[in-house]
């Protein structure tokens, strides 16, 4: 526990030294979270068959990819992510929220939480309402910030909101379109009953040591667009022996019939170009031709709540 709130002071001390921009971070043990999902998850966990489902692996990220398997029905999720700081913003803030607050001042407390022109009082009185629905070490991690952030701010003069040094997205609340769970207030609800009951493990790990970490077998594992960077080390061009040997590191943690979601693939068809994206996976050579037992799901491409029109997103799935 020392050792992460440490980490995290220094982390936030970097971000303030160095003014970096969040989008040429990398993933690291300590890294930016995404505020939201810039996916449309809703798209395809509308087209998956959740019955009698139970399980799931899911990367953590901004916590609304185990959010989405909730609500469809999923109690226990184990999740992952390299990015340790991924678990104390999902579980410790948004999950926290969701306990304490009704649909609409749930989206009134993240718009807040998430204002450039937060004020140090403003951040401990929302942080103070949700304290109460927080497991005892993420309300420890986030009083620690919060007081090591208010000593900062006398000694510099600082007056960024500390959640635009934690997030690489720090927009007002998106997400109605793509997250199952905030597209009405009935979903919402809904979570908002289970969310409690629901099991949700979080493991600080990489993508390449999860068959070493988690030994269950699951309905669904999702693992988002993390292909995209997987082998990116490699340079461009590596081909479909790779995804093979992948899915065959993670077909042990399946159960029979379920289903790895392999990638999230945007803008996957744009009928203005009217041709297939050449490569499936980001940095890769595989295109519709390598594919063998891999099947395609797609559905329409949003972005920032916006549907892009002539295009679909998609994403690459395999069945046990």
């Amino acid at each position: 526990m020392n050792q992460i709130i440490n980490e995290s002071k220094s982390f936030i001390q970097e971000q303030i030294n160095t003014k970096q921009n969040p989008l040429l971070l990398s993933y690291n043990k300590i890294s930016k979270v995404y505020a939201f999902t810039n996916e449309n998850i809703y798209g395809y966990m509308s087209k998956l068959d959740f019955a009698n489902k139970g399980n799931a692996l899911s990367v953590m990220a901004s916590g609304d990819h185990p959010f989405n398997l909730a609500l469809y029905g999923i109690n226990n999720i184990d999740t992952f992510d390299i990015n340790a700081l991924t678990e104390y913003y999902a579980l410790g803030i948004k999950r926290s929220a969701i306990l304490a607050f009704d649909y609409l001042n749930y989206i009134a407390f993240m718009n807040k939480l998430l204002d450039k022109f937060l004020s140090l009082n403003e951040l401990n009185d929302l942080i103070n309402q949700i304290t109460p629905y927080m497991e005892t070490k993420h309300r420890i991690y986030w009083k620690s910030l919060i007081d090591y952030y208010h000593i900062l701010q006398k000694e510099s003069n600082i007056s960024t909101n500390l959640f635009h040094l934690f997030l690489l997205d720090p927009n007002k609340i998106d997400g109605y379109m793509v997250n199952t769970y905030l597209k009405s207030e009935k979903n919402y609800n809904k979570l908002r009953n289970i969310i409690g009951k629901t099991n949700i493990n979080f493991e600080q790990c990489d993508f390449n040591n999860i068959t070493n970490t988690f030994n269950n077998q699951y309905d669904f594992i999702i693992l988002s667009n993390i292909l995209d960077y997987l082998y990116i080390n490699l340079g461009s061009g590596w081909k479909y022996d790779k995804l093979k040997h992948l899915e065959d590191s993670l077909t042990p943690l399946l159960k029979e019939n379920g289903i790895i979601a392999l990638d999230y693939i945007y803008n996957y068809f744009n009928a203005l170009e009217c041709e297939y994206k050449k490569n499936i996976i980001n940095f890769s050579d595989i295109t519709h031709n390598d594919l063998t037992t891999e099947k395609i799901i797609t559905f329409q491409n949003v972005f920032v709540n916006k549907i892009i029109h002539n295009s679909e997103a998609a994403i690459l799935i395999k069945h046990k």
